[in-house]
């Protein structure tokens, strides 16, 4: 339950703005946040990358760095992989965005009801002080 005090609906401004500006700081916090959890992910994708290239390297210079070439007859790729990495970034990048815009409709949602009860406070309390 959220009780508002009497301090609350006189000082400089009302409660709603009040409230809105304090929304508007905590979307932009949880998009900073959102944002770094973005970095950091994809810094330790590039590490990830960075290890496997170098392991790779490393397999080549113990089997030897003389040229041998393929036989391509007997390998042949029958499907590239590079539609499936699309479509599985095409996916996961979906999924993220889906994701993020549920949660700012439903954070304006509870914003909205928030005033809502606040302003219901304040009008209740209006009218018990009109009655005392």
């Amino acid at each position: 339950m959220v009780y508002l005090h009497e301090a609350d609906h006189h000082e400089n401004g009302s409660a709603h703005a009040k409230c809105m500006a304090s929304r508007d700081r905590g979307h932009q916090t949880s998009l900073r946040t959102i944002m770094r959890l973005l970095a950091v992910v994809s810094f330790a994708l590039v590490l990830c990358t960075a290890t496997a290239a170098s392991a790779q390297e490393d397999e080549a210079a113990r089997v030897g760095t003389e040229f041998q070439a393929a036989d391509l007859s007997k390998h042949k790729e029958e499907l590239s992989g590079i539609p499936f990495m699309v479509g599985a970034y095409m996916i996961i990048w979906s999924g993220l965005f889906a994701y993020l815009y549920s949660m700012q409709k439903r954070t304006r949602h509870v914003s909205s009801q928030l005033a809502e009860l606040k302003d219901a406070i304040a009008a209740h309390d209006e009218a018990q002080r009109g009655d005392s």
